[in-house]
């Protein structure tokens, strides 16, 4: 996601320090913590009001009603969400305070060591957290107020559950509030212009490894150049999920255990070998520039070129599909499953509540809001965040909204809990894939390498 410069909006309710984009991806940072409150990018201080609770979220959310750049419609502020809140819960309040996405793991680190916030969206750190002890295990909490785990879509409560500090077991350290997911989108009019059938529901590597190399040519009706298919393959942290969801689909793993003390990985591995493998091979279909995130600049243009998208994330796509005009143009199906339906890397974003919360009562309840109707649908309406309730997925503005169909099925299918390796082991395979597609290694030489130096880094962890 791109971002812009920290934008501050006065205010005695909310600190904002935008980042262009809000959503809700399972990357993560290497670089180094600050060494200071100041430099985490916040901007103001967090109320110290008993009957306030302080939420911290990530993207470029406002105080006030604003227009969305690409649609021009109507963006709402965070103020609706605010007097909701205080409707719901009279006499509380809620204090929203936004960070931007760049270096946003070192920020949060800062932030909940510091004790600066109650409720935390952690998409990302929320494991390392839990193994260092900074989170409250939410059990009691639910037990208390009879909550139904059961509201969420299948598999998103998993999904977030960690291994925290004492723990023999993964436990609900975090409670899902923002849904994202990977899918393959194609574009319907160069399908039709190759007269090549749309891909199928539940698509095989083998199916659109033929349907990127047919439609890889001169267009039989324009006569441009077209490209099957588009991959990100710049060594960026997304492209390991993408090997992970080939290697599941021949039913392997990554390995096993839930924390770096009883981990073991399984990248070199037969169906990881073959998923890089069939990546390399699929690479001849696409445009050049993959390998430093380049080709795909006509996507949602009268002008695309590319057939098919692998791993591309639903976050606002229905507002860009209609400012495209491509409502009818745009075709999304899922990623590659394995033999039980079950595929794809577990991301969106959980919250959490800090270990130092002088509020934690008022922060649970903050919690339980954000599974109501009305949380869930703002989000939707004004962000494009798919929701992570069921009951949500019956609203006007989802039921019969027939490109979030897909999205729906691929956030109850991810394959959870979130991967533990969702650190250095990410980025090192990052590397290695980004080299087999290159040409500077084959795709065992890379997964032995990725391996080696992944348990290098695994036992400095024990």
């Amino acid at each position: 996601m791109k971002k812009r410069a920290n934008v501050m909006v006065t205010a005695s309710s909310i600190v904002l320090v935008g980042g262009l984009a809000v959503g809700c991806g399972g990357a993560t940072s290497t670089q180094a913590n600050p060494s200071s409150p100041s430099s985490t990018g916040q901007s103001g201080s967090p109320s110290s009001s008993a009957n306030t609770v302080n939420v911290v979220l990530e993207g470029n959310f406002q105080e006030k009603n604003t227009l969305n750049p690409v649609t021009g419609q109507t963006i709402q502020g965070l103020n609706v969400l605010q007097n909701e809140f205080t409707k719901m819960y009279p006499g509380d309040h809620v204090n929203f305070i936004v960070i931007p996405w760049t270096n946003y793991i070192a920020k949060l680190q800062t932030m909940i060591t510091g004790g600066q916030a109650d409720v935390y969206q952690a998409a990302g750190p929320e494991d390392q957290w839990a193994a260092q002890g900074l989170l409250v295990n939410l059990a009691p909490y639910i037990k208390k107020t009879n909550f139904n785990l059961n509201q969420y879509l299948s598999g998103q409560v998993n999904g977030w559950k960690a291994v925290g500090a004492g723990d023999s077991s993964p436990q609900i350290y975090g409670i899902p509030e923002a849904g994202d997911t990977d899918l393959i989108m194609y574009d319907k009019t160069l399908f039709d212009q190759w007269h090549v059938p749309y891909p199928s529901a539940h698509p095989t590597m083998s199916e659109i490894m033929a349907d990127a190399k047919k439609m890889t040519g001169k267009n039989p009706v324009t006569g441009k150049q077209n490209y099957g298919v588009w991959f990100d393959a710049g060594g960026n942290s997304h492209d390991p999920m993408l090997l992970a969801d080939l290697a599941e689909a021949q039913n392997g793993t990554w390995g096993t255990g839930n924390a770096p003390k009883n981990m073991k990985l399984n990248f070199d591995s037969t169906q990881w070998v073959n998923g890089l493998t069939w990546l390399k091979q699929l690479s001849q279909y696409a445009p050049k520039g993959i390998e430093s995130s380049q080709g795909a600049e006509n996507w949602l243009t009268p002008n695309n070129d590319v057939a098919i998208e692998l791993f591309q994330g639903p976050s606002n796509i229905v507002n860009q599909a209609d400012a495209a005009g491509w409502e009818n143009r745009l075709g999304i199906t899922q990623v590659f499953k394995d033999s039980k339906g079950i595929g794809g890397a577990f991301f969106g974003s959980p919250f959490v509540i800090g270990k130092s919360s002088k509020n934690k009562d008022l922060a649970w309840d903050f919690i339980q809001f954000s599974a109501s109707d009305f949380y869930q649908d703002y989000m939707f309406k004004n962000y494009g965040v798919p929701p992570v309730t069921t009951s949500a997925w019956n609203l006007p503005d989802l039921k019969n909204n027939k490109l979030m169909q897909p999205v729906k099925e691929a956030l109850s299918t991810m394959w959870t809990p979130v991967y533990p390796w969702e650190t250095q082991p990410r980025f090192i395979l990052a590397t290695e894939i980004q080299g087999v597609l290159t040409n500077k290694e084959t795709p065992q030489q890379a997964l032995t390498a990725a391996e080696q130096k992944s348990n290098q880094w695994i036992a400095q962890q024990k």
